[in-house]
């Protein structure tokens, strides 16, 4: 069994993962090299992933070597071919990540909640203002003599009995934003 994380951050490892397409080389390593220069030898980090490739779903693995500093560069090497290409090392820092990477802080998911909620509210207080607004435009065709579609009156008749009593709360709110 595989290590247990609270709070997995799906977040990030989404991210992380949609990184693979992104993944470009800028060159080609044509001359031999070994795997003490490259890294690219035994306990080289390994990231599997499974995608299709032309149809075929399968199980693909890219190893990352070491990093060419003057050109902030790495050797990474797949399992579809032998080449060994330099990848942007920024790109591939996403790939060096230990399962604790993944892990949030109570603290963090507190936060996300919090900002979720109000987020929520937010949407709940503009849709409140959004009927207000209309139930206002109907009246007022109504005041003028215009004749108010069968749909929208049995849309604000609904509406206006989903409200709780007092009329839409919140409105206040939206003025301190």
């Amino acid at each position: 069994m595989g290590l247990e994380l609270q709070n997995f951050n799906w977040r990030k490892a989404e991210s992380n993962a949609s990184s693979l397409t992104g993944l470009s080389t800028r060159d080609f390593v044509d001359a031999p090299v070994s795997d003490e220069v490259s890294g690219l030898g035994e306990g080289a980090t390994r990231v599997e992933f499974d995608a299709a490739k032309d149809g075929v779903k399968g199980t693909y693995t890219i190893w990352i070597g070491k990093d060419v500093e003057k050109d902030r560069q790495t050797y990474v090497k797949g399992s579809i071919s032998d080449q060994i290409f330099l990848v942007s090392t920024h790109l591939v820092t996403r790939f060096r990540t230990k399962p604790e990477d993944f892990a949030r802080t109570d603290e963090q998911v507190a936060e996300e909640e919090k900002q979720r909620k109000a987020a929520e509210e937010h949407g709940a207080m503009h849709e409140k203002q959004k009927q207000a607004v209309q139930a206002a435009q109907a009246a007022q065709a109504q005041a003028n003599g215009q004749a108010i579609p069968p749909q929208i009156l049995e849309q604000l008749k609904a509406k206006a009995q989903a409200q709780p009593a007092g009329g839409p709360a919140g409105q206040h709110q939206h003025e301190q934003h």
